[in-house]
């Protein structure tokens, strides 16, 4: 079993510790704590077992949304100069 950790700067790794309702407790490095929803974990995973938690950031999503709120800021003060 390979347990490089994937892209090191940018994830972090914990283990699933319990469920409780809706919800994963994930305990991070560091003793911090994560509530994850179930829905969103692998099938069949159980308690005990190591995750990844990995960060990415989408920069067209990020343009699209500045535009969007650009947009809105320009209406709203259209509408208020009238």
């Amino acid at each position: 079993m390979n347990l490089k950790e994937p892209e090191k700067e940018f994830s972090i790794s914990g283990v699933l510790d319990r469920f409780e309702e809706n919800f994963a407790v994930i305990i991070l490095k560091g003793h911090q704590v994560l509530h994850w929803p179930k829905q969103k974990l692998p099938e069949n995973i159980k308690e005990g077992e190591v995750v990844w938690l990995r960060i990415s950031h989408d920069k067209d999503l990020t343009k699209e949304r500045e535009r969007l709120a650009r947009k809105i800021l320009e209406e709203i003060l259209n509408n208020t100069e009238g």
